[in-house]
């Protein structure tokens, strides 16, 4: 994402606070994606445009303007035509990320259970003040 190869169109949300536009999600950028309201149900969403993605590693920051930040997370991913939710590896529950603890930090996550998709979501559970992201998708 960071490298520009998944363009600004590609990057949307269930919703989105004025200026804080899922398209400013990108790691070490100057902005980041906020949510309008602070919710279990919402999510940013990175489209592949149909192409197979092998993804295998997610980095997240917060806010870079203020204190908000996402502490805890779990990913969906779309394959075929149904939406998975990431699980643990060798068990059925769904995978629980920790994030970050102030709004600079990176937090980088290899991941155990790697996956194809087409595309991908990120669904907040914990956050500090606001719900903010900004991210990678790291693939080979």
């Amino acid at each position: 994402m960071q490298s520009g190869k998944i363009r600004d169109n590609q990057l949307t949300a269930s919703s989105h606070a004025k200026h804080f536009e899922a398209f400013k999600a990108r790691l070490h950028g100057q902005s980041c994606w906020r949510s309008v309201q602070n919710d279990t149900g919402e999510f940013l969403e990175i489209n592949f445009s149909s192409q197979k993605t092998y993804v295998n590693g997610i980095s997240t920051q917060g806010d870079p303007q203020a204190d908000n930040w996402t502490q805890q997370y779990y990913v969906a991913y779309y394959w075929g035509s149904v939406w998975k939710n990431l699980t643990q590896a060798y068990i059925e529950d769904v995978k629980i990320f920790q994030g970050n603890w102030d709004r600079t930090s990176t937090i980088i996550h290899p991941l155990e259970q790697r996956f194809y998709a087409t595309a991908v979501r990120i669904y907040p559970l914990k956050w500090h003040g606001n719900i903010a992201l900004r991210l990678e998708l790291y693939s080979c």
